[in-house]
């Protein structure tokens, strides 16, 4: 073969490889391009609320030179997506979450070769219902009529608003958002004005000393500050405990042990938390319910647990979700059937709502601290409804 023949055919090769390579480029690494003409995103709300069927849904705007209606939407967990259209330059998807998802992050994915535009993220508010509650009921009634009002008026001003187009689909939006903060605010407040129930069907409030808040334990006086902090009701084994108030669950303990009783620290000259720590054990299994007035109930002494009560859980009031179990104190070795609860007054701090943990539920004040055997027995029932 001629010399200038091989080198022809050898330029050809690299020809060649090179046209493949940057065909490939362009269909495999499109997305470099494609990802810079995103211009800008919009949406008809930051926020999604997943136990809303209405608000569980949102329109995320995509203003784009590049042909996006081969790229579908996309989050780490379970969505219903639509591309809806496009106008110009401006591509509409739609996205519905599911209850299960609460994954912030939303993207743009190839459905050709699933690469994933990094400039199209979006990033949502992810709302449970249990968790505006829990927000809302930290704070005292007059935070909360002081933002029932302002949304209130807000949403009257929107109300009379002439708009058109995306303008309006968003106005409307936060129509709908504000009108469903505004239905559990009155939730909460109408809760407040109730008592709440006894946490045993049947069984009325205690009236002996050893059974109610501030009566002596000298017998963990080495171990614990040895002050009753709760009620114990008595009750049957395995009688079903109902929710004192409608709330949500902020603590699940599921897996106590006998063993776990060698936890507990004995010492001279406990501090005051190493004392709250061997109450803690005392409890035995718990569930720890936020009520509506923003008190933590611990319910204590649990055999079964419902297993659908996990933390975050959102229950009703009355709702029967676990069983009385057995009590045993182990230096004085009795046991006893009963259903023991603290409930822990919630201090309003506004600077800690939404920021409280189990350390500061246990550190708040029980209801009737330092109050006289009487004077429980004559107020108790001011607290409580049967």
């Amino acid at each position: 073969m001629p010399q200038f023949l091989k080198y022809n055919s050898l330029f050809s090769y690299i020809l060649t490889f090179i046209v493949v390579f940057l065909w490939v480029s362009v269909v495999f690494w499109s997305d470099l391009v494609f990802d810079a003409k995103i211009s800008k995103i919009d949406k008809i709300s930051n926020n999604i609320f997943i136990d809303s069927d209405n608000l569980r849904n949102n329109l995320i705007v995509y203003t784009s030179s590049t042909d996006l209606s081969w790229y579908k939407l996309r989050t780490w967990c379970k969505i219903d997506y639509k591309y809806v259209t496009n106008k110009l330059d401006k591509y509409y998807f739609q996205v519905k979450y599911d209850k299960s998802c609460l994954n912030p992050i939303l993207f743009l994915e190839n459905k050709s070769n699933w690469d994933i535009l990094p400039s199209s993220k979006v990033k949502l508010n992810i709302f449970s219902y249990a968790k505006i509650f829990e927000l809302f009921s930290d704070l005292d009634d007059k935070w909360l009529l002081k933002i029932k009002e302002k949304l209130e008026k807000q949403t009257k001003q929107k109300e009379k608003l002439e708009l058109y187009g995306f303008v309006k689909i968003k106005n409307k939006r936060l129509i709908q958002e504000n009108k469903y903060k505004l239905s559990i605010i009155n939730e909460i407040l109408d809760l407040r004005k109730q008592k709440y129930l006894t946490p045993v069907s049947g069984v009325w409030l205690p009236h002996k000393y050893s059974k109610i808040p501030n009566s002596a334990r000298p017998y963990r006086a080495s171990y614990t500050d040895w002050i009753h902090h709760w009620w114990d009701f008595d009750t049957e084994f395995r009688h079903d405990v109902r929710a004192i108030d409608s709330g949500v669950i902020v603590r699940v303990i599921s897996d106590f042990k006998f063993d776990d009783l060698l936890k507990i620290k004995r010492a001279k000259n406990l501090s005051y938390e190493d004392k709250l720590y061997n109450l803690d054990i005392l409890r035995w299994n718990q569930i720890w319910l936020k009520t509506a007035k923003g008190d933590v109930v611990f319910y204590s002494h649990l055999d079964y647990l419902n297993p659908n009560i996990k933390v975050w859980t959102f229950v009703n009031k009355g709702e029967i979700i676990w069983k009385v179990w057995i009590t045993w104190v182990p230096d004085k070795n009795y046991k006893d059937y009963h259903m023991h609860i603290p409930i822990h007054k919630n201090p309003y701090i506004n600077s800690k709502v939404w920021k409280y943990n189990i350390n500061d539920y246990m550190h708040w004040d029980w209801y009737y601290k330092g109050k006289s055997f009487d004077y429980i027995l004559q107020h108790q029932a001011e607290l409580f409804q049967n």
